[in-house]
């Protein structure tokens, strides 16, 4: 999300939001909200910038940024921006080199502002990406499976596919905010439509040999709507109540239409999935005999299908904080949610050579649960979730001197809700139904400002309790290219803390150190019928994994960034060095000890100029300097660690010239 930010434009702030949201805007999330709050157009002055950058591996970024008004009422920001890079290393796919990534975008905001009472703003945003991107995944450890298909492993970042792989992502939506000011309380009218279509092509087994493919066309649909009602100085108790209500409902529909699974001998790889009826190719093969040992129809080889889920919710939510001293704060609020996920279609067909389609299976009426016990094809969850939280300033009356005045210690309980859903792509067994996922969060934290404001620091302690955590599988043995599954019950005990320091200012001015960490312990406390892979490689649908560790979930993080400033000719030179380190993790459910991150360091530097005059900032810059070699995903599998590695060391230099 921070990354996709940079392509807004100017950022005002990034909110990273911990923990269960839903009582003050938007969908409920159980894990959190990232909140990106751009500039607004303004009616000053026009102004914009330029960036523009080159760096390793030919990668060229430019961005144009514009702000200004039209008319006394009506004004505009835009942003254009244009990515380009090679591969990280030495990636051939079918034969062939893959192509370079790209991708592109803008965004242009208009607002109409006739007077204090009543705006009105339109957001348009659009990003286009292509190249092979996550589909650059090579398989560093092949089963037995696969080895026995004549699998060899793929090292760091040189990666061989059978196929030809490629992603290509288009992003697009509309946004609409009317905002009305009275007397008594601001009123917000939101509404959103967004369309998210993805094309690719994706080797399973991740390695040169013969073997599973997967072609998509995955799309989301979503369309959303919220009022909301806030207090102000005019507001009833406004001396001492602040309060949030609203109304939000969303309609999505998700999926695949269709996904192709086929072995890599019968695609027609000079097609690039344009015409998802035209994608066979070639000869039947020895792959076949794979097919059939899976349970796949080996006659044909091919297999097409359309796995469509649609979503309807409606959420009533609203907050009130009571402000009874300077020092003492109580917040109550609550969450009603109504959110059903309903089967569109599922149906599964062979595909003929000649593009015909012959029904094998039709699953839009038939979902079982992981029993194999029928369940309706529609699901309406409802739930409501509350939150309580106290605030204590204890030094607001400036009683310590070693304390700031706005110390403030705060502890919160909340609830959140994922609805439950629909395992969507399975080959030939019916869909299977997904219960909704329980979080009940605990929180004890602190923000100050000490040593006479020369070091800030937050921290909080966290304790949450999870039923029904929804986990990723990916597994064909499974029947399914990739499905979720409930892990019963689990808990994370945790400390998280942020601090910025300014180091010796009497002896070294301007020497400033920002350092952030996170501390887990996590555990399945009931996760006795795990779905996975058992040490041996092999699926099993009963892994006792209870005690095991929460998947992507490392025990330390911690990041470090230290700076300095200089004045050059009157004008601020900045160095700086960053660090991160993350401690071993899992990269699948089960805690499977080869699908695993055995842990990782990365460093980055920067030297920054600015030359006020001119308004142009010049920056040099290193990361992951030391090439540290890092797992971000994993299509961990029944083939092996079919994983994607991050990005390695590279320098390059940026131009920024505001205007």
């Amino acid at each position: 999300a921070f990354r996709m930010s940079q392509s807004f434009g100017k950022v005002e702030r990034l909110e990273v939001l911990k923990g269960p949201q839903g009582t003050t805007f938007g969908r409920n999330a159980v894990g959190g909200a990232i909140s990106v709050k751009t500039e607004e157009p303004g009616f000053e002055e026009f102004y914009g910038q330029v960036q523009a950058s080159y760096g390793s591996f030919d990668e060229v970024k430019s961005r144009l940024y514009l702000n200004g008004p039209l008319t006394d009422s009506l004004a505009f920001s835009a942003t254009l921006f244009q990515e380009e890079r090679d591969q990280y290393g030495t990636v051939v796919t079918g034969g062939i080199p893959a192509d370079t990534q790209t991708e592109d975008g803008g965004r242009i905001q208009l607002l109409w502002q006739p007077n204090d009472r009543f705006s009105l703003k339109g957001t348009y945003f659009r990003i286009d990406s292509d190249g092979p991107g996550g589909t650059t995944a090579g398989n560093e450890r092949p089963s037995a499976l696969c080895v026995a298909l004549g699998c060899t492993p793929q090292n760091g970042h040189d990666i061989e596919t059978s196929i030809p792989i490629f992603s290509k992502t288009e992003n697009e939506v509309f946004h609409g905010i009317a905002t009305i000011n009275t007397d008594w309380l601001d009123i917000k009218v939101r509404a959103s439509d967004q369309f998210v279509f993805q094309n690719s092509r994706v080797d399973f087994d991740g390695t040169p040999a013969p073997g599973p493919v997967f072609g998509t066309y995955q799309i989301g649909d979503y369309q959303t709507a919220e009022i909301q009602f806030l207090s102000n100085e005019g507001s009833w108790q406004s001396d001492w109540i602040d309060w949030v209500g609203g109304v939000y409902y969303l309609e999505g529909l998700t999926g695949y239409k269709p996904i192709t699974f086929a072995a890599s001998s019968l695609l027609d790889t000079t097609n690039s999935f344009e015409d998802p009826n035209n994608v066979v190719g070639g000869t039947l093969g020895p792959i076949v005999q794979l097919l059939g040992d899976l349970g796949l129809p080996a006659q044909t080889g091919v297999i097409i299908q359309d796995s469509l889920i649609g979503t309807k919710a409606i959420s009533f939510y609203g907050q009130f904080t009571m402000n009874f001293s300077d020092s003492l704060a109580l917040t109550l609020g609550g969450r009603y949610q109504e959110e059903e996920r309903y089967i569109v279609k599922i149906a599964t067909d062979l595909l003929g050579a000649d593009g015909s389609r012959t029904p094998v299976f039709d699953g839009t009426n038939n979902a079982v649960d992981r029993d194999g016990n029928p369940v309706p094809s529609s699901n309406t969850d409802k739930s409501f979730t509350p939150k309580i939280s106290f605030e204590w300033r204890p030094f607001s009356n400036g009683n310590s001197n070693f304390f700031s005045d706005d110390t403030l210690l705060f502890l919160s309980y909340q609830q959140a809700t994922k609805a439950a859903t629909y395992n969507a792509v399975p080959v030939l067994a019916p869909p299977t139904f997904v219960e909704s996922e329980e979080l009940n969060a605990y929180e004890f934290g602190f923000k100050s400002t000490i040593l006479d404001g020369l070091m800030t620091i937050n921290g909080s302690f966290f304790h949450y309790d999870v039923e029904n955590l929804q986990a990723q599988l990916i597994s064909l043995v499974a029947s399914g290219a990739t499905s979720l599954q409930n892990i019963p019950k689990s808990e994370v005990n945790g400390f998280d803390f942020d601090a910025t320091i300014q180091i010796l200012p009497s002896v070294i001015q301007d020497l400033v150190l920002g350092v952030g960490g996170g501390f887990l312990e996590t555990e399945y406390t009931d996760f006795s019928n795990a779905q996975g892979y058992n040490e041996a490689g092999i699926y099993s649908d009963s892994i006792d994994a209870t005690g095991g560790q929460i998947y992507y979930a490392p025990d330390v993080t911690i990041t470090a960034t230290l700076s300095k400033t200089w004045y050059l000719f009157d004008n601020p030179l900045e160095a700086a060095v960053d660090y991160y380190k993350s401690s071993q993790y899992y990269l699948t459910a089960e805690n499977n000890s080869v699908f695993v991150e055995d842990g990782y360091d990365t460093y980055g530097a920067r030297l920054s100029y600015f030359y006020e005059p001119w308004q142009l900032r010049t920056t040099i810059y290193g990361q992951n300097i030391g090439d540290e070699e890092y797992i971000t995903g994993c299509i961990c599998n029944d083939f092996g660690f079919v994983r994607n590695i991050g990005p390695p060391e590279r320098y390059g230099v940026q131009v920024t010239l505001d205007f």
